[in-house]
């Protein structure tokens, strides 16, 4: 309807003109270059406007002519764009079909038809590495590591890389640079956490923790723990005897059920001469989880001790928890030991019954051997076959087991993932 009126308007408007000009004939007189005209008006305007017209057009069709180069450039510039992303998207797929040959032939066309963009560098890396051609992957990652807008991947492909070749150093390196560049992304606290946990970089580490728990890229529970095992590695490496117990002590702080926190801090503060702290120190930590190393560690502190000296000190160990199974079997060592035969039965009895465990079994026997009830002891003996097996540090990621707790696994190096718990097999009996 507005259209209609604007035509409408428009037509009025010429015919007022055309009537106006045609009440007003009017005549015009020209003399240029000996030539005269006379003409009316209305003719004169007419022609104006045709000239006009025409002039109009010949810009147009001038403006075209000139722009002809242009034009066609950018068709072929788009053509070769439209190629290139069809070659990259092409590419991308014969990745995910686990295709080599095809995703390098598609990133080849890509890199001719974009002039190695940062997609196709990336596919040809991808394709080299489907390929197993780490060598070219690599090339690949470094030329990706000189564009601003690639970098980060780069590093993560070429940290990959160095892992695969066994290069520790140079994923160090790789993973602190990419830490430098984008600190928050979850992958690189991982990998460079890791990797100086490995080079036994423990005030580095240490400090990425603490900064990574600001960023939240991990829980305030599990930063504590990775704390106190890193101080405690710090604590064990330290060549200083004080500065090691107070880092020990410190470890033992934030994780008192840390057994082997508790044990370094002890050893630590016998080497500075001070053992009633040390076991102070040791009762604190069975209380707060009873352990057999805490008492083999109560052990190291009253070496040549008398027997029935140690006998006392370990009941005053075992005091805060004096009904636990460990405790009862570190009572039961210690009276053995002593020649307590009756009262290390006793603390043995409630843990007789209902399959025990091969070490209880083991010491009940020991203690029918002391008695000079060998055929009893005999009888024990016997069931070790069928014991229930005795509990161990077993890796939570690979199942290795061990008898000694260490922060990394021995066979996986997976950190923090030994656990107490009953292996499938016992290992071998503990020494009575």
């Amino acid at each position: 309807m507005l259209r209609l009126l604007r035509y409408l308007a428009g037509v009025g408007l010429l015919v007022a003109g055309a009537v106006w000009l045609a009440d007003r004939p009017g005549a015009v007189s020209m003399n240029w270059l000996g030539w005269q005209i006379e003409t009316s008006m209305p003719v004169l305007m007419v022609l104006l406007l045709l000239a006009g017209f025409l002039l109009f057009w010949l810009a147009r069709i001038f403006g075209f002519l000139v722009g002809m180069p242009n034009v066609f450039g950018r068709m072929l510039a788009e053509r070769k764009q439209r190629k290139g992303y069809e070659a990259l998207t092409k590419g991308l797929v014969a990745v995910a079909a686990g295709d080599p040959k095809e995703a390098l032939r598609q990133a080849r066309q890509a890199d001719s038809y974009l002039g190695t963009p940062p997609l196709s560098l990336l596919l040809a890396a991808q394709a080299a590495q489907l390929a197993g051609d780490e060598e070219g992957a690599t090339h690949h990652f470094e030329a990706m590591q000189k564009r601003p807008e690639t970098e980060f991947l780069a590093l993560r492909g070429l940290l990959t890389q160095s892992l695969k070749k066994g290069e520790r150093a140079k994923a160090l390196d790789y993973a602190r640079k990419a830490y430098a560049l984008k600190p928050d992304a979850d992958w690189v606290f991982a990998a460079l956490s890791d990797l100086l946990i490995e080079d036994k970089a423990w005030e580095e580490a240490l400090d990425l923790t603490a900064k990574a728990a600001k960023r939240h890229l991990i829980g305030d529970v599990a930063a504590k723990r990775r704390k106190a095992l890193l101080t405690l590695e710090a604590a064990m490496q330290a060549s200083d005897a004080k500065h090691g117990a107070k880092l020990a002590q410190t470890a033992f702080d934030l994780a008192p059920d840390l057994p082997a926190a508790a044990i370094a801090a002890a050893r630590r503060l016998k080497e500075t001469g001070q053992e009633a702290k040390a076991a102070r120190l040791l009762e604190k930590a069975w209380k707060a989880n009873p352990h057999p190393s805490l008492h083999q560690a109560m052990m190291g502190l009253l070496e040549g001790e008398e027997a029935l000296k140690q006998e006392l000190a370990v009941e005053r160990l075992v005091s805060g928890a004096a009904d636990h199974p460990e405790s009862r079997i570190a009572v039961a060592r210690a009276a053995l030991k002593a020649r307590l035969w009756g009262k290390a039965r006793s603390s043995l009895a409630p843990l007789t019954a209902n399959a025990p465990e091969a070490r209880v079994i083991a010491l009940m026997a020991a203690i029918d051997e002391g008695e000079g009830k060998l055929s009893d002891s005999v009888v024990w003996l016997r069931r070790l076959g069928e014991a229930t097996p005795d509990p161990a540090w077993v890796c939570s990621s690979c199942g290795h087991t061990c008898e000694d707790w260490s922060s990394s696994c021995p066979a996986c190096h997976g950190f923090d993932a030994l656990t107490w718990k009953r292996p499938e097999r016992s290992l071998q009996l503990l020494d009575v």
